[in-house]
This record gives structure tokens, C-alpha cells and sequence, in this order.
């Protein structure tokens, strides 16, 4: 003959997702010391919706509502396969049917905070992509022509072209020049809801790019420091972008430099990547706003992205451009003799020529004295 065994009791902890039809009808044993109401008090608020109240524990119980000091009941209640509820879920169910308003609580000498009111937490925030991204890949390919009308090269291009001229400088080691493949055709569509178009105008010829350098005589610090005694870029390459929801805004790393500050995409909580400009955030410092991508590396190649140049007024950012000015050509040296000098560093003429135009006097950093 086979012996049944009964199912172990179901413990709940959370408002039943039926409701007070978890108790109405139901009979109900209330056992052990409970912190909001006291056992009578709350025998009573169950027998004003429906629940007959037990005097012992059967197999005809169909729920076991226990505070503390009740382990005894609990025991008794495995083997019969109740079902157990602490105070909290009785309360809250209790609350959400309006059986227990605040005037009543107050009359029972109960004061708040109530231990069972939880903020409900806010749904999580969905970021809004670009509405229309063909027109964000239309803006983006528009940026590029403009780029090319304007320098004779597009940024990406041009930012190659430094990076050449500014490692033939004698006075300086270059410790790291690295650059991946640009985004592929179906990865740019794929990144088109999710960047503004100039930002997507350097993905479609860049991918991530690490380039550091420091003067000739010193050493690379380690770790996040890295460049410290020179400069640095960082990109971190769009594949790898992610938007991450802040406060106020949504802020996906771009220029990744250490972990007190770096350069990000950020755009205001209500509004689109599309709108979305790059921002030095440092944990000391207020926000700064610096552009779009073009107008933050045409900003940065004029300062050679000497370590932590997106900082105004940093000792040690004027520092390391000053060493360096002063081992350059004067910065009002004719166009011509600079192009001239960026030719006879394996620059093209087109090249060249691009490049001063896209720097104007800064493009003498390029040029030892």
C-alpha cells in the first residue's frame, strides 16, 4: 500500500497575486508576534473580508499566517501541506483593496513609516533611438563631402595624416599606434539609430584608435597614467560603444583616457543620439562641452592630445604644449613653409596641405624647430 506524502507548504512573502481572494472564505490560523498589528487586530481586519479564523492547525487550514516566535506552528504546518504567509503580504494586500487606509491605522495607534510601504521603483529607462536613421547615414555621408570641400581630406583621413607627421617629431617616442578597420556597410546601418552623424561620419572610415607618445627622456607611467609624460587618444571604437542611462542624461564613452575622466557622447534624457555632442566628465571637475566629433579633434591635434588636454586651464596640460611650442616652428610661420615642411616628412602635397588647413597655426606643433 503506498503512503502519500503531503506537499511541502508554499511560503509567500509578496502580495498574492490573487489578492483578498487569498483570504475570504479561506480558514485562516494566525500565530506568532507581528510587528505592525497585533494578533487580535489583525485576526479581525481577516474577519472583516470574509476569512474564518481557526483555533488549531488541521489539515482542513488552508493558510498560516505567522509573525515571529512562531517556529512551532511552522512545524506543524510542513507535514499538512498549508500554506504559509508572513504579516507583510496580509498587510499589503490588505492596503492595495483599501481595508487598511492610513485613518484606520492611525486610530490603531500605528505611526509611519510603515515597514511594509515600499517605493515602487520607476520603470527602467528605455533610451529613444534616432527616428529616422537613413537620414542620420544621409547627414553623416553630407559631413564627410563637407570635410573634403572644406580641408581636401575628411577627419578620419586627416587625423591618419597627424598621426604620420607628428611621430617623424625627433623629440618624441612613439609607444603605441594602433587603428582597426572601419565600420562595415551593415554595421553603420546598425549604428545609425544609435549615433549622431558625426559621429557615424568617423565611424564609416575609423574604427577604435590608440596612439600615445611621450618625450624622448621620459618614462610612460603605467597603468591608467598612461601618456601622462606626452599624450594620448583613446578611442574606444564604435562597435564597442554602449549608452548608459545616467541622472540626467544618457553618456557613452568615446575618448576613454582613465578612470577619473574621459571624453563621452552625452544627450539629455528626453532627447535622441542625434543630439548627442561630446563632454569631458571628470569626477572633480564641472562637465565640459566640447563639440562635435570633428570640432574635438581639430581641438585635440592642435594641442597635440597632450595628457588631459580637453581640461581648460590644467598646469600640467599648458605645461607639456608649451615644451613642445617651444621646439617648434613659430606658430606665424608662412602656410606655404609649413606645407613645405609637412612634404618632406612623407606627407603628399595633398596631404599636406590638408593638414593646414584643417590646423591653421597650430600645424607647426608638427614641425620641429
Amino acid at each position: 500500500m503506498s503512503t502519500q506524502v503531503p506537499p511541502k507548504p508554499t511560503s509567500i512573502d509578496s502580495p498574492p497575486d490573487e489578492g483578498l481572494a487569498a483570504f475570504v472564505g479561506k480558514r485562516v490560523y494566525v500565530a506568532g508576534d507581528f510587528d505592525v498589528l497585533p494578533c487580535g487586530l489583525l485576526k479581525e481586519q481577516l474577519r472583516m473580508i470574509g476569512s474564518r479564523i481557526e483555533t488549531h492547525l488541521s489539515r482542513k487550514t488552508n493558510l498560516l499566517i505567522h509573525g515571529a516566535n512562531a517556529e512551532a506552528e511552522l512545524e506543524r504546518a510542513r507535514p499538512l501541506g498549508v500554506r504559509t504567509m508572513t504579516e507583510v503580504p496580509v498587510l499589503l494586500a490588505l492596503r492595495a483593496a483599501g481595508e487598511l487606509p492610513d485613518r484606520l491605522l492611525a486610530a490603531l495607534g500605528v505611526r509611519g513609516p510603515l515597514p511594509f510601504d515600499k517605493e515602487i521603483p520607476p520603470p527602467p529607462r528605455v533610451q529613444t533611438l534616432n527616428p529616422e536613421p537613413d537620414d542620420i547615414m544621409r547627414a553623416s555621408e553630407a559631413i564627410r563631402a563637407a570635410q573634403l570641400d572644406r580641408y581636401g581630406l575628411t577627419i578620419a583621413q586627416l587625423l591618419r595624416c597627424w598621426c604620420r607627421a607628428f611621430a617623424e617629431r625627433p623629440d618624441i617616442r612613439v609607444l603605441h599606434a594602433t587603428a582597426d578597420r572601419p565600420a562595415s556597410p551593415a554595421t553603420l546601418a546598425a549604428l545609425a539609430p544609435r549615433l549622431p552623424a558625426h559621429a557615424l561620419a568617423l565611424a564609416a572610415e575609423l574604427g577604435s584608435l590608440h596612439f600615445r607618445w611621450v618625450f624622448k627622456g621620459e618614462r610612460d607611467e603605467a597603468g591608467s597614467d598612461l601618456g601622462h609624460n606626452g599624450g594620448r587618444i583613446n578611442f574606444v571604437g564604435f562597435d564597442a560603444l554602449r549608452w548608459c542611462a545616467e541622472d540626467e542624461s544618457y553618456d557613452a564613452k568615446f575618448d576613454e583616457l582613465q578612470a577619473e575622466g574621459s571624453t563621452f557622447l552625452r544627450h539629455e534624457l528626453e532627447a535622441s543620439p542625434a543630439d548627442a555632442r561630446l563632454w569631458f566628465i571628470h569626477t572633480s571637475a564641472e562637465p565640459r562641452a566640447l563639440g562635435t566629433v570633428e570640432s574635438y579633434l581639430a581641438h585635440g591635434a592642435g594641442r597635440a592630445f597632450v595628457w588631459y588636454w580637453q581640461r581648460r586651464g590644467d598646469s600640467e596640460t599648458d605645461a607639456l604644449v608649451a615644451r613642445l611650442t617651444a621646439a617648434s616652428l613659430p606658430s606665424a610661420t608662412p602656410a606655404d613653409e609649413v606645407v613645405a615642411g609637412l612634404c618632406a616628412r612623407s606627407l603628399a602635397p595633398a596631404e599636406a596641405q590638408a593638414l593646414q588647413r584643417w590646423l591653421g597655426p597650430d600645424a607647426v606643433l608638427l614641425l620641429p624647430a
